[in-house]
């Protein structure tokens, strides 16, 4: 059994009094630190001087999602702030879905099997020489049918 010193105290390792440091220095000087805001809305009504809590609070977001409703906020009824009505109408138009297209290679394969094949996805399917990843019909059909949404469609020329 190992004998250990009795402790005189709580020590803390380098980096805990670095931080202990800081949080002092703080502490005394009055300084706060500015907090990180992603959102362009939330940060135009945030306020440095007030901590995370007390900035929700005043915009009207809840600092803690799962929590009960607080009686503040019940008893301010329809009453939004500015920030929480752009949010919503931020929220209501949504974000336009970005299009997607087929990776070149991708692309490619698709161009030889249909230019083989036609819409014969079953022979596309058995075609192990173009087809090397061996997908299934159905999966070649769903990545056909994308393939040609996404494609621009060229008008016929006349050579």
């Amino acid at each position: 059994m190992v004998k250990r010193k009795p402790s005189t105290g709580a020590t803390k390792s380098g980096s805990a009094q670095k931080r202990h440091r800081k949080r002092l220095h703080s502490q005394k000087t009055g300084k706060v630190f500015k907090q990180h805001v992603a959102d362009a809305t939330v940060r135009e009504a945030w306020d440095n001087s007030k901590n995370v809590r007390e900035n929700l609070d005043a915009i009207g977001l809840a600092a803690r999602a799962n929590a009960p409703l607080n009686n503040k906020a019940k008893a301010s009824g329809d009453a939004q702030t500015a920030v929480v009505a752009r949010m919503e109408e931020l929220a209501a138009v949504g974000e336009k879905e970005a299009p997607r297209h087929p990776a070149e290679g991708e692309a490619q394969v698709l161009e030889k099997l249909i230019a083989k094949h036609g819409d014969d996805y079953e022979a596309m399917a058995r075609d192990i020489k173009i087809n090397t990843m061996q997908h299934t019909s159905r999966v070649l059909e769903r990545r056909v049918r994308r393939y040609l949404m996404s494609k621009p469609h060229s008008t016929s020329r006349s050579d």
